[in-house]
């Protein structure tokens, strides 16, 4: 399952999915919260805010 991150706001992000995880931008940081203990969570974090260098 790949889900976009949701924005609820200006720096919050809910990504839906199995276990809902949170992200918090601040500038060009981010923090991930709730990731639960999948073997996917790290890998669907990373998805979500890394963009491909063009």
């Amino acid at each position: 399952m790949t889900a976009e991150p949701a924005p609820l706001s200006d720096r919050v992000f809910l990504l839906a999915g199995p276990v809902n995880m949170f992200l918090l931008r601040e500038g060009r940081a981010c923090v991930a919260v709730d990731t639960g203990l999948t073997a996917d969570a790290g890998r669907r974090v990373l998805k979500a805010v890394v963009t491909p260098s063009s």
